[in-house]
């Protein structure tokens, strides 16, 4: 569009007597085209449009000033002029003043296909569905949001604003409007409105409405109502809270029980013990053998499952980290489970990379319960062959470094199908009562509680017939380089370990001979301690409250 009006003066036969320079440029025409040419002849087109009224000329006489609007055609390019008549006199020459609005008109077209294509999406769009123009005037609107305003029609809202909807909430309604304006981009927001004395929940979107020119032209905007899922959401809180405190109160319930349950079966099995060693009965020996052993696995089964309950309730807080050597972890387990692979067997092979820093940081305790439940398990399950322990360096730089654990068997292996259930509580691939393998089913539900406390992943790989692998990577801080006190186990492992020194109980007994206070309000459970400790030659004064 130019930025100069076009002039055109008529003579008083309205005939062009003269034009500036901006006429010219717009309408194509040179002088010699447009001098002596009657006025209508260079916009008139018969086959488009009616010819000028020659009543405006006869106003044009009476001195009268007026505008109208006319197509103009010329090389078969269509512009739109407003012209303005403006006439002091009712005798020649007559001036005509022309303002281009090509520009205008076809941006007013092509928003009114803009709109007419969004009216159309808007009946297929879920929610409320609306688009204002820049004044923030509704333009139109879907059948959801009518029925949600209570309007029968969408001539209702067409032309108002926030303020005449909602006032209460037009403030912040033209802030989210402006933002998409001045922004140009989509924002997404919760809302809270009342409507008809009911609280309602909304999600929004609004987005900027563009031309092809990438003018902002308006607003689109969609609120869905999410009152039912708010209500939903608010409804599940309250079953997790109570889910919780339920969970809890089972929890205080064990830990308080735990006691009273754990303290008479100590005691049946350490009778059952003070029986088997002074009777002389062959038989009386045995039943008071079978006794113990009974009590012992009701107490490993007890303790199981209040291992399971310390495991699932355990948060970050219940982490206690510190400086641990990895080696004498590794050899700790080591050597407890080293009597059940010989009676199997089996050869133990333990690996640990020689770029792992010596001493870490994390939860000593867990790491080795972890490991000490996995490879129980690769051995209880492994008739022949071997199980190992395997460590890894995958990453370091100055202060941490990653590791993979992996405890490797070749067992019996895990069906495919059951491989994502083995960590669940008290699962059992194979029943007891179908079964020669002991257990209750919690120590990989205990390794997996523990390793994704410690910020890991427990991962298994099985084939039946092949063996089992289990491994889990744990990001861990370099601890402090204290020297460590190890020498090389030359039984078959691959791996400098800590060697544990050994003290007899009766050797530091020779030097002083402990007195102890026995505190105890279990008439059994004190009376078998008195006993254990008699045997040991030591003196005691007990302590009871009944």
């Amino acid at each position: 569009m130019l930025s100069e009006d076009c002039v055109i003066i008529l003579d008083d036969d309205y005939c062009i007597a003269g034009f500036n320079e901006a006429t010219k440029a717009l309408l194509g025409w040179n002088e010699q085209g447009l001098i002596g040419r009657p006025f209508e002849s260079i916009y008139c087109d018969p086959s488009t449009q009616r010819p000028f009224p020659f009543s405006k000329y006869n106003a044009i006489r009476r001195g009268e000033s007026f505008n109208f609007n006319y197509v103009m055609h010329r090389n078969k390019l269509k512009r739109y002029m407003t012209w303005k008549f403006t006439n002091q006199s009712n005798c020649a020459p007559f001036i005509i003043l022309g303002k281009d609005n090509t520009d205008k008109k076809r941006l007013a077209l092509q928003n009114i296909t803009i709109f007419d294509q969004i009216k159309k999406i808007s009946a297929c769009v879920p929610g409320n569905f609306y688009w204002k123009n820049k004044e923030a005037q509704y333009l139109g609107c879907n059948q959801t949001l009518l029925r949600t305003l209570g309007f029968k029609s969408v001539n209702e809202i067409v032309g108002k604003t926030d303020s005449d909807l909602w006032p209460v909430y037009a403030e912040e309604l033209r802030k989210n409007d402006e933002k998409v304006i001045k922004n140009k981009n989509p924002i997404l927001f919760e809302e809270t409105v009342t409507l008809n004395g009911k609280t309602m929940f909304f999600t929004v979107i609004k987005m900027p409405l563009l031309d092809d020119e990438g003018h902002i032209i308006g607003i689109l905007g969609n609120s869905l109502d999410i009152t039912e899922l708010k209500k939903a959401q608010a409804d599940l809180n309250i079953a997790k809270e109570a889910a919780e405190a339920a969970s809890h109160a089972k929890t205080e319930f064990i830990a308080n029980m735990s006691h009273d349950i754990r303290t008479p079966l100590t005691g049946v099995v350490g009778m059952a013990k003070l029986l088997e060693d002074n009777v002389h009965d062959a038989n009386q020996k045995q039943y008071a053998h079978w006794l113990g052993e009974s009590g012992k696995q009701l107490l490993h089964m007890l303790n199981g499952i209040l291992d399971v309950v310390s495991a699932d309730n355990a948060h970050e807080d219940d982490l206690h980290e510190e400086s641990f050597n990895l080696h004498e972890v590794i050899n700790d387990i080591v050597q407890l489970e080293r009597p059940s692979t010989l009676i199997k067997g089996l050869d133990l092979v333990t690996f640990v990379d020689a770029a792992i820093p010596p001493f870490l940081v994390s939860d000593q305790t867990k790491i080795h319960r972890i490991l000490l439940n996995l490879l129980g398990n690769a051995i209880k399950f492994t008739q022949e062959g071997q199980v190992g322990i395997h460590v890894n360096l995958l990453e370091k730089n100055e202060t941490h470094v990653l590791v993979q654990f992996r405890i490797t068997d070749t067992g019996i292996g895990i069906p495919q199908e059951l491989q994502d259930k083995v960590f669940d509580r008290f699962y059992r691939i194979i029943p007891s009562n179908k079964g020669t393998y002991t257990g209750h089913g919690v120590g990989l539900h205990i390794a997996q509680s523990y390793v994704e406390l410690l910020g890991g992943e427990i991962l298994l790989s099985s084939e039946l017939g092949v063996g089992t692998t289990f491994y889990f990577d744990l990001s861990l801080e370099i601890g402090c380089s204290l020297q460590p006190l190890s020498i090389h186990i030359t039984d078959g492992l691959n791996t400098e370990v800590a060697q544990p020194i050994e003290t007899s109980l009766a050797e530091s007994h020779r030097v002083e001979q402990p007195k102890l206070l026995l505190v105890e309000d279990n008439k059994i459970a004190l009376y078998t301690l008195e006993n254990l400790i008699s045997q040991s030659q030591c003196r005691f004064y007990q302590c009871h409250g009944w």
